[in-house]
């Protein structure tokens, strides 16, 4: 596979070194996109939240937005990438010493890729995950190359169980998010989602869907969810590539018009970001 590197085309098999601080403790940081024809949805939206996640680690972030929408378009055109697409930025530490310290010559690399994408579920099937998710945790806010074994171990979970998404409880057993995405509770006519201080990643389709649901008339409240609400009420799992997924937990997954509802209006949303005229 073709890869993006620092503004060059490179196969993916030798894009990394053994120097590559992501690859070696996670000292890296990433964003996951959907696109459509090359084109990325919500890209200031996303690297708005790579810059943050860059400057916590103090990793030296000069990303030109022009210049990755035309990384996309042409890795797009090299590699097939025509609809739907799953692409993602890379930024991480690479050279200096070793260490955790990183050091003053190590230099920032930007890694860019694309992969196919295959329709998102119609809903999901979740279980409730063994693992806790620190609520405190200073990656929470910013998605970490080095942060994401105790969501990997999650979804694994999850799989076993023949489920398609794991939740994810914080250290006082309340619900934080899922393994891949965030997740909303309804409860009548008001959407329900955990803070950001009890562990939920501050997801660019989760901000979307609530603005979606206040401009509708819909409440959204968000705060303390506690995990017992959530057997028998219907879920929505939200992220960049399956967009507004209803679910629930167990076998039992009730219906929400609602779920069908904001989710229609959110494929609405998409739709507009890719009809319109490219900046």
């Amino acid at each position: 596979m073709t890869v993006w590197r620092d503004g060059e085309f490179v196969e993916s098999g030798g894009a990394l070194s053994a120097a590559d601080r992501g690859f070696l403790i996670g000292d890296g940081v990433f964003e996951t996109l959907l696109l459509e024809n090359g084109r990325p949805a919500f890209l200031g939206a996303h690297l708005a939240r790579l810059r943050r996640g860059a400057a916590a680690l103090a990793i030296d972030a000069e990303l030109d937005e022009g210049e990755l929408r035309r990384a996309f378009a042409d890795l797009a055109a090299r590699v097939g990438g025509a609809g739907r697409a799953a692409g993602r930025i890379t930024l991480s530490r690479v050279g200096g010493a070793r260490g955790l310290l990183a050091s003053p010559d190590a230099r920032t690399q930007t890694l860019v890729t694309l992969a196919p994408l295959r329709a998102p579920p119609r809903d999901l099937r979740a279980v409730i995950a063994e693992g806790r998710r620190f609520s405190g945790a200073p990656t929470n806010g910013f998605k970490c190359v080095g942060a994401y074994a105790a969501n990997m171990l999650a979804r694994m979970e999850a799989a076993r169980a023949g489920a398609g998404e794991a939740i994810m409880l914080n250290e006082f057993g309340r619900v934080a998010c899922a393994s891949a995405s965030n997740i909303f509770l309804i409860d009548g006519d008001t959407l329900l989602t955990p803070s950001e201080s009890e562990g939920a990643m501050p997801g660019v389709t989760r901000a979307l869907l609530m603005a979606i649901a206040r401009a509708e008339g819909v409440a959204v409240r968000v705060g303390a969810i506690e995990a017992a609400r959530l057997h028998g009420a219907a879920l929505i799992f939200t992220n960049s590539l399956i967009g507004v997924v209803p679910g629930g937990v167990g076998q039992t997954r009730p219906r929400s018009d609602l779920a069908m509802r904001l989710g229609a209006a959110y494929e609405e949303r998409v739709t507009s970001e890719f009809s319109e005229p490219a900046p």
